[in-house]
């Protein structure tokens, strides 16, 4: 199984975020429609479905545009569901994990409300890569 034990549980306040309404998150409002949201989500989870691991920046960049819609607990939740997904296909492959990936999940688990999450989800940094096809 997966040792949970080990990732860092932080619960402190954002900095920027402390209620004082003035000082936004400091992010970019993006417009995406729905559509377009729901056809990337469809195509994360077919690459999970095919045994390949999407990137991580791609997850986060879904996060931070999904967080600002009015059904983003449920948004979230289905991330959720998709890197507990992704980390079951590093288990059976033997394949580590990326540190963005466990940064991703941490954040997630804490429990932030929406709103916070894509502040948070910027000051992940992630290394470009490649989606990565595990052996069958």
């Amino acid at each position: 199984g997966i040792d949970f034990r080990g990732l860092p549980i932080v619960t402190q306040p954002m900095p920027g975020l402390s209620g004082d309404p003035s000082l936004g998150s400091g992010l970019p409002a993006v417009a995406v429609p729905a559509v377009e949201l729901d056809k990337e989500w469809a195509q994360i989870q077919n690459m999970v479905n095919a045994g390949i691991i999407p990137s991580v920046e791609r997850i986060k960049d879904y996060l931070e545009v999904c967080c600002s819609r009015d059904d983003a607990g449920n948004q979230i939740d289905k991330v959720l569901s998709c890197i507990a997904d992704m980390l079951r296909l590093e288990e059976e492959q033997v394949i580590p994990t990326d540190k963005a990936l466990r940064d991703l999940l941490v954040l997630l688990e804490s429990d932030k409300p929406a709103k916070e999450i894509p502040f948070a989800v910027s000051n992940i940094t992630v290394l470009p890569k490649e989606p990565k096809a595990l052996k069958q």
